[in-house]
């Protein structure tokens, strides 16, 4: 490995080994193709035996249909145990006649965060290895952006309001959403780990300055982050958070889309 090289752990959670070596295979020219990226990759042959294993992982490539602990166990452990691994989902069954869909898994899984990407064993190596290289640049690629907030505090006489300025360095990722406050000039950033931000700019300007990929409108005073979407309903957004924004009519066909897509990959 060299100097400039960055590990990423990734458990390989499949019954089947013949998957497990073609996922080995698929890492291994994913090395190649970026050279910065070193895999410790451990294998294990089903749900339990991975729950039991102290190790924690970057990245998880999950077989859906297990004997024992399904895949949808593990998601959901994982979940418990407010796990900061990526999650490929990786099943075998595939087909219109009683097997599982991708909308059935993204069905069951929604709303347990960390679940990256959907992808099924029939699918072509070119489409897997894409897909695994978009969760991997996601890890590696984890941006900061620094803002400026202030905190509206009483003064010592507790009849007036002051504003209280301070900085602040925050993960893009942590991101879940962002609101125009009641003054049109104001926004509110909230992240994942319940901490806000008041901030004296606008929707407009901040969207440019995050990753189109992950974040949209979804009305005209709001951004969303697509990895905090639990489920979209026909005028609003659940988020994994459990809080809820609305979403207009004029943005929901995006949004929709642009979340299918950030899921399945574009299938």
């Amino acid at each position: 490995m060299e100097d400039n090289e960055k590990i990423i752990t990734v458990a390989i959670v499949d019954d089947c080994l013949e998957s497990q070596n073609r996922i080995i295979q698929l890492l291994k020219k994913l090395e190649n193709l970026e050279r910065e990226v070193d895999f410790l990759i451990e294998r294990f042959i089903s749900g339990e035996a991975f729950l039991n294993s102290e190790m924690v992982f970057d990245i998880i490539i999950l077989d859906y249909e297990m004997p024992g602990k399904t895949g949808l166990d593990v998601v959901k452990t994982l979940y418990c145990e407010n796990s900061k691994a990526d999650v490929i989902i990786f099943s075998g069954y595939t087909g219109q006649s009683g097997y599982i869909t991708r909308e059935k898994i993204m069905q069951e899984t929604q709303g347990y965060r960390g679940v990256r990407r959907f992808l099924f064993k029939s699918d072509e190596d070119g489409s897997i290895l894409l897909q695994m290289n978009l969760v991997v640049q996601e890890r590696l690629n984890l941006e900061w952006i620094e803002i400026d907030y202030y905190e509206r505090n009483k003064t010592a006489y507790g009849d007036e309001t002051k504003l209280d300025h301070y900085s602040a360095r925050i993960l893009v990722q942590n991101i879940t959403h962002i609101l125009t406050t009641s003054n049109r000039n104001e926004i509110e950033y909230f992240l994942g780990n319940n901490e806000t931000y008041t901030c004296r700019d606008t929707i407009t300007n901040v969207l440019k300055k995050l990753p189109n990929f992950l974040f949209l409108k979804c009305e005209r005073g709001a951004i969303v982050n697509l990895s905090y979407i639990k489920s979209i309903s026909k005028n609003s957004i659940l988020l994994t958070t459990e809080e809820e924004i609305n979403l207009t009519k004029s943005h929901s066909s995006e949004i929709i889309r642009a979340h299918e897509n950030y899921l399945f990959g574009g299938k």
